[in-house]
């Protein structure tokens, strides 16, 4: 096996490509090739094979280009078709390459140990865990943050009009708007493009978007719509995003500010992420609102727990705020409680998400990490119920799931 180039250099070589004149129509071809699904007629399983293809770049590698790309002024001057299709396959070829190096350690280590004759070392551990952690599956579909972030911050209503100028429910909307405008402008420019005898040269334009149009197509005032523009608008140079695992400003803030009054926008998913995530942090900077920030966090959460479950066993067979009682003393409290037959569940909803270092492979923290997330909910599920009942217990945590937080 051949080893591959330092992850650091692969990220230097692919900052540098980024920063390249008019690099964002490159990018614009490559969402659009990757995530746009043609059809003729009805919609085929066969249609969709393109999506799971390993050339593919998912969202998780896309983030990463945007993020790099904007650690530097951005650069909208149209290229000739050429330079974009270099751009393209010299940013596909890097990508490869960032791959293989990120999977390289703990391939050659196993592929050693059996040459060797000897017991393969454990993959899920330390640097054996950054590639499936950062090629791994979502969090949670894009409609499901989409539906979910006015539930989880719906009480906050007050504070977020107060604090940025909207409330969550308008901000659902905005986002669907240019959710459903960057449909319609892609469909447009792949009718042009049929018509168009020379090749279409950018998709750029069907993922940037005017203040003017996002308020007239919402019917939400201007101000509004200025106010989530500005909410989740880049704003600085990324600095901090130096390697995979980072923190990287764009997924927090996906609308990217043009030099010519525009935002540009890639993807559904990236602003319904943030329309679900980013309002916690917001909150939680808020030191006077955190505590009623964490109450409204840990209702939703035991609601949305208590409403699925009662899909599942009906609603007479589910129980929440369940205080335990030994005699006249309270001894354990649950937050869900399934009685169903002769089984009880115990939901204990806890809140924890894979920290930075935990990202990066550092075995500790991702100790850590599981130990708050899956271990913890599940010894309070313990603990609640005396031990004659040995109950079955589900740790319901924040790790794969759309409630998070």
């Amino acid at each position: 096996m051949q080893m591959p180039r330092e992850e650091a250099q692969i990220l230097e070589d692919l900052a540098a490509l980024t920063a390249s004149p008019g690099y964002v129509h490159a990018l614009a071809n490559i969402i659009h090739r990757d995530n746009f699904i043609l059809i003729k007629g009805k919609l085929n399983p066969s249609d969709t094979d393109r999506l799971y293809s390993r050339e593919r770049l998912i969202r998780t590698e896309l983030t990463t280009l945007i993020g790099l790309m904007m650690k530097k002024p951005l650069d909208l001057s149209q290229q000739p078709i050429d330079v974009i299709d270099d751009y393209i396959k010299g940013t596909d070829a890097l990508m490869r390459e960032l791959h293989d190096s990120m999977s390289y350690p703990m391939s050659a280590a196993i592929l050693e140990a059996i040459e060797a004759g000897y017991e393969p070392p454990d993959p899920w551990r330390g640097q054996g865990m950054r590639e499936p952690i950062f090629y791994g599956t979502e969090s949670a579909y894009a409609f499901q943050y989409r539906d979910l972030a006015p539930e989880k911050y719906g009480a906050d209503d007050d504070w977020m009009l107060k604090a940025k100028g909207f409330t969550i429910a308008q901000a659902k909307t905005i986002a669907q708007t240019m959710c459903a405008l960057m449909d319609e402008k892609g469909i447009r420019l792949f009718e042009d493009a049929r018509a168009a005898k020379p090749p279409l040269e950018t998709w750029l334009s069907a993922f940037e978007f005017s203040l003017d149009e996002v308020a007239h197509r919402s019917s939400l005032a201007q101000d509004v719509v200025e106010s989530f523009f500005s909410a989740f608008l880049f704003k600085g140079d990324n600095a901090a995003f130096r390697e995979v695992g980072d923190f990287n400003e764009v997924a927090a803030r996906p609308l990217l500010p043009t030099d010519r009054g525009t935002v540009l926008l890639f993807s559904h998913y990236a602003i319904y992420e943030a329309l679900y995530e980013s309002p916690f942090f917001w909150m939680w900077d808020d030191k006077t609102y955190r505590p009623m920030a964490a109450e409204h966090r840990g209702a939703f959460a035991e609601k949305f727990a208590a409403r699925r479950l009662a899909g599942v066993f009906g609603r007479e067979h589910v129980h929440a705020n369940v205080n335990l009682h030994r005699s006249k003393d309270i001894v354990g409290e649950v937050d869900v409680l399934v009685i169903y037959g002769d089984r009880l569940m115990i939901v204990q909803a806890k809140a924890k998400k894979l920290t930075i270092a935990a990202r990066k492979g550092n075995d500790n923290q991702l100790e850590v990490d599981f130990t708050a997330a899956i271990q913890d909910s599940g010894s309070r599920g313990r603990n609640a119920l005396p031990p004659v009942l040995s109950p079955p217990v589900i740790a319901w945590n924040a790790w794969k799931c759309a409630a998070m937080r």
